[in-house]
């Protein structure tokens, strides 16, 4: 492949079974859109020759089963910046260094390389609790220099997502049950490798589950994980403007006797900072903490799913019967308190039919929608308490609508903001939250 080459779309090789070596170019800077791996099929590929000095942005979350005497050979004074990118996540066990000729040198105007890894893993407290056990909220971000972490650029964007957390009811009223933490992660090239191998594509934003983990355990007891919350902010300094993504990975709880929402979660945010507020509601408190879903449509998705696990305490939002009597937000419609808010409507979990939603419109659904709904308020006031006062706090509703009362704003208005749900093809900002039916534990090593 000539040097003239600067990008390599998705499928670019695809089911090319004769194909055993391709070179690529030395100015390569893009390989891949979406989720369409340019190396899919290529069941007798032996070796992959990447020129490029700088690792090439890689946007695959599509992983193939490549043959088991592949090599993949990059610039040996370059090995280390590919095994600290996302190339590393895909292709780490075919990795080697090689001497090429004739390659450009990296531009150090244009590209800054850490050195100072002193501080990455370190960790900063943002806020203990005053009140309870102490809820852990554990941050970091991707993509970060040493010299931004040095320089507070890495903290102002911690204190964002910080902020983001609490602006919403009902974590804006029980700010004060919990810990927040954040961990330094320092990345190689800034704004290009990634350290936790965060991927962003069409379909979402996936992270290392084993990199975050081991971050996390640095700020939170093995104990304490089951119900840690982590929010990742990738920083979008390397396209800045191009599009936002959101998504949320969660964890089976260790016990499954639990009705308030246990599990690890990992929400993954790609945005500008000034989106932070949107992304972090819906995916750190709503699907991370919260356990709750997706309340609008999308067609083409095809790994949906009607297991709720209500029993758990997850998916509280949502419902496979239309049935008044016996939806799991029953007690809201008898209750003339919430009579503009709560109903029933058709549509969502991706689900144009057979899935309800409490309410027309939420910020499970629509960004500018801007609250919870009633059922989605009560898991979060539930959870919150459980987890602050353990299993000897006794819920009380009247306690509940006493307090939802005093705190919620303009939750009707909202609701009036649409009659249906949002429906998505392949453009969502917000993708489905992925359900790993596991425990967190099982990504140690």
């Amino acid at each position: 492949m000539g040097d003239q080459v600067i990008r390599i779309g998705g499928y670019a090789f695809s089911d090319c079974q004769s194909l055993k070596s391709v070179t690529i170019s030395a100015n390569t800077k893009e390989i891949e859109w979406g989720h369409y791996n340019p190396f899919h099929w290529c069941l007798n590929l032996e070796t992959i020759y990447l020129r490029a000095p700088i690792p090439p942005r890689w946007f695959s979350a599509c992983y193939c089963n490549y043959p088991n005497n592949l090599s993949v050979f990059v610039p040996k004074g370059s090995l280390s910046l590919y095994q600290n990118s996302a190339w590393y996540n895909e292709f780490g066990p075919y990795m080697k260094g090689y001497e090429f000729e004739n390659l450009p040198a990296i531009d150090t105007d244009k590209y800054y390389i850490s050195t100072d890894f002193s501080q990455d893993g370190t960790v900063v407290k943002l806020q203990t609790a005053t009140k309870g056990n102490g809820i852990e909220i554990v941050l970091m971000g991707d993509k970060y220099s040493d010299r931004q972490i040095a320089d507070g650029t890495y903290r102002a964007d911690m204190e964002a997502m910080y902020n983001a957390f609490f602006t919403r009811e009902p974590f804006k009223s029980f700010r004060e049950f919990f810990n927040v933490s954040y961990v330094n992660v320092a990345s190689l090239i800034e704004g290009q490798t990634s350290k936790l191998s965060a991927i962003i594509a069409s379909n979402g934003v996936s992270v290392d589950k084993e990199a975050c983990i081991k971050y996390t355990l640095n700020a939170v007891p093995e104990e304490k994980m089951d119900n840690t919350v982590v929010a990742v902010y990738v920083t979008n300094s390397e396209w800045p403007g191009l599009f936002s993504r959101g998504m949320c990975t969660m964890y089976d709880p260790e016990d499954l006797s639990d009705d308030y929402g246990s599990g690890f979660s990992i929400a993954k945010v790609y945005c500008a900072v000034s989106e932070l507020d949107y992304y972090i509601t819906h995916e750190a408190c709503g699907h991370g903490f919260g356990k709750l879903q997706d309340e609008y449509v999308w067609r083409d998705y095809l790994c949906r799913s009607k297991v709720f696990h209500h029993d758990w305490g997850w998916s509280k939002n949502v419902d496979i019967t239309d049935d008044p009597a016996s939806i799991c937000w029953s007690h809201f419609l008898s209750d003339a308190r919430y009579a503009n808010e709560v109903g029933i409507y058709e549509g969502g979990a991706l689900w144009e039919e057979g899935v309800w939603r409490p309410s027309r419109n939420s910020v499970m659904n629509e960004d500018e929608a801007g609250n919870f709904n009633a059922p989605s308020r009560e898991a979060i006031y539930y959870r919150i308490h459980k987890l602050a006062y353990g299993e000897s706090w006794e819920y009380n509703y009247e306690e509940f609508v006493e307090w939802d009362a005093r705190n919620r704003t303009a939750t009707a208005t909202t609701n009036t903001l649409s009659c249906e749900p949002m429906i998505y093809n392949n453009d969502a900002r917000h993708c489905p939250p992925v359900i790993v039916n596991k425990s967190w534990r099982e990504f140690v090593k």
